[in-house]
């Protein structure tokens, strides 16, 4: 069970599969797919939810409509700057996506678990079935790559998405520019 004792509630592994459950029996008929590379520790690792930190917690149920989604710590809300640039475009767009991740689980250093990697091309082999199941069982007619490892990742299973850049580390102008020339823009 994932629970670090100094940030999390008790039943936290409960509340952020709560929030995924709610996420997911909303999302089936969703038919673009926005893949990210992995949980960060400030959001999915957070709240069980792609791209999406405590402090988007709402927009997010609003936007999937969704019963209210819980959070999972003591520590009080966190803000993680990819959902912040994801959730302020995301209302923006004309459809509504399916938000993933390409490795489910959150990589982190060696015995820092609240500290982020880029996931590993083992991390990938660990997890690969669970995105290949995804895309067997979906219709994503659609599919883009949130940033160059989620393209990689992609690129394995024989899949051409469309490349976004990845909005972290100046990539956020781009990274909206971007999503609203693909799913705005005629």
């Amino acid at each position: 069970m994932d629970i670090c004792p100094f940030h999390d509630l008790p039943n936290s592994p409960l509340i952020r599969q709560y929030n995924l459950l709610q996420y997911l029996e909303k999302a089936k008929s969703l038919d673009i797919m926005l893949l990210g590379e992995a949980p960060g520790y400030l959001g999915c690792r957070r709240t069980g939810l792609p791209f999406t930190d405590e402090r988007h917690l709402s927009i997010f149920a609003q936007y999937y409509q969704t019963s209210p989604l819980k959070i999972a710590t003591k520590s009080g809300s966190s803000n993680e700057k990819t959902a912040f640039f994801m959730w302020n475009t995301l209302p923006e767009l004309k459809a509504r996506v399916f938000l993933w991740n390409a490795i489910p689980l959150h990589p982190h250093q060696t015995n820092i678990p609240l500290s982020n990697r880029s996931p590993s091309m083992a991390d990938f082999h660990a997890t690969q079935v669970a995105l290949e199941y995804l895309l067997e069982n979906g219709h994503f007619p659609k599919i883009f790559a949130v940033g160059r490892v989620a393209e990689k990742f992609l690129h394995k299973l024989g899949i051409s998405p469309v490349y976004i850049r990845h909005p972290s580390r100046g990539g956020s102008s781009y990274f909206r520019q971007q999503l609203i020339a693909q799913l705005v823009t005629p």
